[in-house]
């Protein structure tokens, strides 16, 4: 966990201007799925510049490396919509067992 003043720093190369910033990007975070909230985090990244992928993983709760990704994926354009996660992922159906 940061330090108080950490996140100020933070808070402050983020939304220099003031707190209402900060609470309108927190309350938009909030509203996204998980892929476009990688793809923001990414895109705020490529703002920021160097560090910008561990300034945002403190402030938003990420880790850097899902920030990276997101960064990553819009530089080589490769965002699929329409789907938040890969197709086959997830438990398989088991078969329905019968009754004898």
């Amino acid at each position: 966990m940061p330090s108080a003043s950490t996140c100020a720093i933070t808070k402050s190369l983020i939304c220099p201007n003031s707190n209402w910033c900060w609470a309108a990007i927190i309350l938009f975070y909030g509203l996204l799925d998980e892929q476009q909230r990688r793809l923001f985090a990414g895109l705020e990244s490529i703002r920021l510049g160097h560090g910008g992928d561990t300034l945002l993983g403190d402030f938003l709760g990420l880790d850097a490396h899902t920030v990276a990704r997101g960064r990553q994926q819009l530089l080589d354009r490769n965002v699929i919509s329409g789907r938040i996660r890969r197709q086959g992922g997830g438990r398989q159906p088991a078969e329905k067992k019968r009754r004898t």
